[in-house]
């Protein structure tokens, strides 16, 4: 086990690079290793080799196109079809809301778990996320796969690895969630403000996103104040001066106050807070 606390359950990874078609994950051309360093140029690149200038988004925030995957091999293989399906949704199957039905490590899911309170700290079962910072397993870092369930005890996620199957135990800093935005007070770019889309990369050294925009498709690179991100969605609080103790802690969107540019972020059950749009991360 690494520093960053990744362990496996069984197997091994087919090699780098993965999360997208050929090799290419979300670290950039190459794969494993290069998340926080993909320039929106690479983005872009990898984009327009898959997706052409049709709308991969169009399933779940309309405006032409999709593109649906299968996984006809190792690594997977893009099969593109005129209908309207989010490609962060290419693998699994089998469960509401995009989620791997099929996957149970370590044998058959207990109904009770199925049954446990809603927690608002936790990423929610079937979210997309790629890997990041993983040491030891770096040739994973870009990879894709789904959240599974989350061990509160032990502080990890058990994601299930896209094509491979293979379960991974990792903390929540080591995961980037595949959510949707919306593009917001962007002053150098007006045009972008009010367009949705879909966070694929966040470089930690530009601390900025990546985001694709389905109806320029192209790739954009955003600070966190410049995108509002949708209810529901889990985010981790970070940069506050005022209550540096909420720094670190995970909690659910509830709304979005225009007028003031901040979240109500529910913590727990008992628990709600206003943060501004840049105190946060997913």
């Amino acid at each position: 086990m690494g520093e960053d606390g990744a362990s496996h359950f069984r197997g091994g990874h087919g090699g780098g690079g993965g999360g997208m078609p050929g090799g290419f994950g979300f670290g950039g051309p190459g794969g494993g290793g290069h998340g926080s360093h993909m320039s929106p140029q690479d983005a872009d690149h990898i984009f327009s080799q898959f997706f052409g200038h049709s709308d991969p988004f169009g399933g779940n925030m309309g405006g032409g196109p999709g593109i649906s995957f299968s996984r006809s091999g190792p690594r997977g293989r893009a099969q593109q079809q005129q209908q309207q399906v989010d490609p962060f949704i290419m693998f699994g199957g089998g469960m509401p809301g995009g989620g791997m039905g099929g996957a149970r490590p370590g044998g058959g899911m207990r109904s009770s778990q199925r049954r446990e309170p809603k927690r608002f700290d936790a990423i929610p079962r079937g979210t997309v996320v790629s890997f990041k910072g993983l040491v030891g397993r770096p040739e994973m870092n870009g990879d894709q796969g789904q959240v599974h369930s989350y061990d509160a005890q032990a502080g990890r996620y058990v994601v299930i690895v896209e094509d491979t199957d293979e379960p991974l135990r990792v903390k929540p800093s080591n995961l980037l969630q595949h959510v949707h935005v919306r593009i917001h007070d962007v002053q150098s770019q007006a045009t972008l403000n009010g367009l949705k889309g879909t966070i694929i990369a966040w470089s930690e050294e530009k601390e900025r996103y990546n985001i694709y925009v389905m109806d320029q498709s192209k790739v954009v690179s955003l600070k966190p104040g410049n995108i509002i991100l949708d209810n529901e969605t889990v985010v981790k609080i970070s940069g506050l001066m005022a209550k540096p103790e909420l720094n670190g802690k995970y909690g659910t969107i509830k709304s979005w106050a225009r007028d003031s540019n901040r979240y109500d972020i529910q913590l727990s059950a008992d628990q709600i807070i206003r943060v501004k749009v840049e105190n946060v991360r997913v």
